[in-house]
């Protein structure tokens, strides 16, 4: 049996990457019933370090839980270790800061590593922001986010070419846009049959979450678009012509529904007016 970890960058959304991996024939972990930490969601809730500020970025070291936790991983491990014929894994952002952790615990973990594009970790932190308020009273700016994003990218990168032959390195564009044929790279390289149809519906793709918030200033670009392009440089993505059509579609359909509900809220003033 082998063990999927699949780390990304913060704010990233992994609802519809464990629909694919689910698909490809990735268990999800199952919980130790009773156990004071049941869950892996659990685990990472108690062990997970706090994001780095852009006044003052982390060191990028792997984090090491404490022998409590450990033991507690130990746990989770045995209970989801007992079909020896099947890849079991799970996806959380908060993976990538204990990637050389698990790496020594499991020698023979797989590891799938996404970066999301910078702008869509803006657009992300910003619309659960505005849902939920979490972000405001943690005090999160624009430029913390760009820095846990500059933070996680680069140590995705390192353990991507420190360990190139358990890596699957991809990005958010590729699993956003095209989740079959990611799908299906996916479970090329571990080497399996998908378990179940990859005939996966593609979630809305970036325009959707980018034209909803402020574009990143010239300051902004300046200090993470290099690191971007590296990452775009060496892993695949979507056709950029289709992707460039999908997106303005998107786009002028999102101008067209902004206007139309402009129209009708002016009709209800002047209604309400009469």
């Amino acid at each position: 049996m082998s063990t999927v970890i699949t780390a990304t960058t913060p704010h990233m959304d992994v609802t519809d990457v464990t629909q694919v991996l689910e698909r490809v024939g990735i268990r999800p972990p199952l919980p130790v019933e009773g156990a004071r930490v049941a869950t892996l969601a659990e685990w990472l809730d108690r062990a997970a370090p706090k994001p780095p500020k852009a006044a003052n970025p982390s060191v990028r070291q792997s984090a090491v839980p404490n022998k409590a936790l450990q033991a507690a991983l130990s746990e989770l491990y045995l209970v989801n270790m007992e079909d020896a014929d099947s890849l079991w894994g799970w996806a959380d952002p908060r993976n990538t800061a204990f990637l050389e952790f698990f790496r020594d615990y499991d020698a023979d973990a797989r590891f799938v590593l996404i970066i999301d594009a910078p702008a869509s970790a803006l657009a992300a932190f910003e619309m659960r922001e505005g849902n939920s308020g979490v972000a405001k009273t943690a005090n999160v700016t624009r430029a913390d986010v760009l820095a846990q994003w500059q933070a996680a990218t680069e140590t995705l990168l390192a353990f991507a070419r420190a360990h190139p032959e358990q890596v699957y390195l991809s990005n958010g564009l590729a699993w956003r846009n095209d989740p079959r044929a990611t799908g299906e790279a996916l479970a090329d390289w571990l080497g399996v049959t998908p378990a179940s149809t990859l005939e996966i519906d593609p979630a809305d793709p970036l325009a959707d979450l980018v034209s909803q918030v402020v574009p990143l200033s010239d300051e902004e670009s300046e200090l993470v678009d290099d690191l971007w392009q590296e990452v775009l440089g060496l892993t695949p993505s979507p056709d950029a012509g289709e992707l460039a059509a999908a997106t303005r579609m998107r786009v002028d359909r999102l101008k067209a529904d902004r206007l139309e509900s402009a129209a009708q809220c002016a009709y209800l003033t002047t209604r309400c007016r009469m």
